[in-house]
């Protein structure tokens, strides 16, 4: 019982491990260079937070920027494509925790 006469409740920390995610597909595969093109990315083991966020991470041949993307299902995320100077093709990669993107595939 705690000091307050209220029953104490015990909350142990948890660490969960999840498989790494997998991009299988972009679809639609252009866009303007003006950014704004909504894309879906197809794959597995996608996990996001709470609020249905998770990162997305845009790797063009100058820079990588990371992206708000919106979990949909497990195997499926949308992003909102950025701006781009050019007609520059980049990977798009998802992450669980923020950290570890997925790898091309």
């Amino acid at each position: 019982m705690g000091v307050n006469g209220e029953d104490l409740q015990v909350i142990t920390p948890q660490f969960l491990y999840v498989q790494a995610p997998t991009v299988n597909a972009v679809l639609p595969s252009s866009g303007s260079s003006g950014g704004g093109t909504r894309v879906t990315i197809l794959g597995s083991n996608f996990v996001g937070e709470s609020d249905g966020s998770i990162p997305v991470q845009a790797n063009g041949p100058s820079a990588a920027e990371v992206l708000p993307g919106t979990l949909v299902t497990s195997s499926m995320v949308t992003v909102y494509a950025p701006a781009s100077a050019g007609a520059d093709a980049v990977s798009l990669e998802v992450s669980n925790n923020g950290l570890d993107f997925s790898t091309d595939s």
